[in-house]
């Protein structure tokens, strides 16, 4: 039989569990209908119906919630990955790299320039960007093409001008508050789907090159 004092903290964890999740959940809703901007701790905690207390008991900053919101996409993107196992190496990355820029247009620009400043600022102690799981795409469908022959040449330099591609894109996107950036001669539209279109183009001009 359980005992009253087991009971009560099942009872107090799943409650402060359910806190944290309406607090991410408020979170996630500011984000996708005011921007990254409109997400501040007072109006997080209004959104959750919580006390700022109760916030800071779960994250220690509203950097914690772009960290999951990341990591979740992360693993969304890889099961996205992982239903491609039919396709070749090649069109397997570029809707991969489709996949990711799609998610641009629900974070938005300052969200995604957010993230990127504390990576920079934190020199990657915060996150380290070799944990995005489009790397770890990169690097899985780099080497198993360039092992069943799809492309000549393969190693950390390939892997590193593909993730060159995508962290380019990635900062255009987020520093341009025009219509368009100019950037190695070709104009990339900075709405969402213009960044999901230059994504599959510029790796696709990348894998060529790997095909001879």
């Amino acid at each position: 039989m359980m005992s009253t004092k087991i009971g009560t903290e099942s009872a107090v964890t799943a409650k402060g569990r359910a806190a944290k999740e309406r607090i991410y959940a408020a979170s996630i809703r500011l984000v996708n209908a005011k921007g990254y901007e409109a997400l501040t701790v007072p109006a997080i905690c209004a959104e959750a119906g919580v006390s700022i207390g109760a916030f800071y008991h779960h994250f220690d900053s509203k950097g914690d919630i772009l960290l999951r919101y990341i990591r979740e996409e992360s693993d969304a993107l890889l099961e996205f990955y992982r239903r491609l196992e039919d396709l070749p190496r090649r069109e397997a990355i570029l809707r991969s790299v489709e996949c990711f820029f799609g998610f641009f247009a629900v974070k938005g620009r300052a969200f995604v320039a957010a993230f990127l400043g504390i990576i920079f600022q934190s020199g990657g102690s915060y996150y380290d960007p070799r944990g995005f799981s489009i790397v770890a795409i990169l690097d899985d469908a780099l080497a198993r093409g360039a092992a069943s022959g799809e492309f000549h040449g393969s190693g950390d330099h390939i892997l590193g001008l593909a993730r060159g591609v995508i962290l380019d894109l990635m900062v255009s996107w987020c520093v341009v508050a025009d219509s368009a950036v100019v950037a190695d001669s070709a104009v990339v539209d900075t709405a969402a789907d213009g960044l999901v279109s230059a994504g599959r183009e510029r790796m696709s001009l990348l894998l060529d090159l790997l095909r001879y």
